[in-house]
């Protein structure tokens, strides 16, 4: 594949990862205002954990990225295990959930004590934050993958950054017009899940063209 290809493919698959991830957000809301009973404890530990994951993951992977021989490579590997939690979410969320029922009933704890409601809070926490974290090092890998320079790297992060976010807006809509009211939140989570492992699939190919093509060179 020449350059421009590859960064067509590449554009094509940061605007699906940042779809998928509004996608997440949306079904992730609708998840933990069941749990919680309250929309604005789900919206506040929601957007605190997708920040704060984010963040962690962009310092973690980033300097891993640095040191990788394959950039492109450990791309499709975040995408994959993203694809593979998100995939497997509504069933942790059903574990976590009996977990807490359990917890709260040996301890005899009161339904509307302040315990409860931390223990609430930590177990929401706890099940976004390793997908989150992943999620956060997809565009900083992606940025060493297609950058040679300090100049490159500026310009390729404002426009990763911006094929990102605009596939999060339309995730967003796709999400909470579309897939949710009509697929259900299972299936919604699933589908998602099943994008990113194919965004993951893309990312291998291109990363074993992109290590044949220099062994031919050599």
């Amino acid at each position: 594949l020449s350059k421009q290809t590859t960064y067509g493919v590449i554009a094509v698959l940061f605007i699906l990862s940042g779809a998928t991830g509004l996608i997440y957000q949306v079904a992730w809301f609708k998840y933990l205002s069941l749990f919680l009973g309250n929309t604005t404890y789900a919206q506040t530990i929601l957007l605190a954990t997708f920040m704060g994951g984010l963040a962690i993951g962009a310092s973690l992977w980033g300097r891993r990225a640095d040191r990788t021989k394959s950039p492109i490579l450990l791309y499709g590997a975040l995408e994959f295990f993203i694809g593979i939690y998100c995939i497997l979410y509504p069933w942790i969320m059903g574990v976590a959930k009996n977990v807490f029922v359990v917890s709260v009933h040996a301890l005899q704890l009161p339904s509307d004590g302040t315990a409860v409601l931390l223990i609430k809070l930590a177990v929401s926490i706890l099940t976004l934050l390793l997908p989150t974290i992943l999620m956060g090092g997809t565009l900083p890998v992606l940025v060493r993958f297609i950058s040679h320079s300090v100049e490159e790297s500026g310009r390729n992060v404002a426009t990763l950054y911006f094929l990102n976010s605009f596939g999060a807006v339309v995730g967003s809509l796709l999400g909470g017009f579309f897939l949710v009211p009509m697929a259900g939140l299972r299936a919604t989570v699933i589908s998602a899940g099943i994008v990113n492992i194919l965004i993951a699939a893309v990312a291998f190919v291109l990363g074993k063209r992109r290590r044949f093509s220099l062994s031919v060179d050599e």
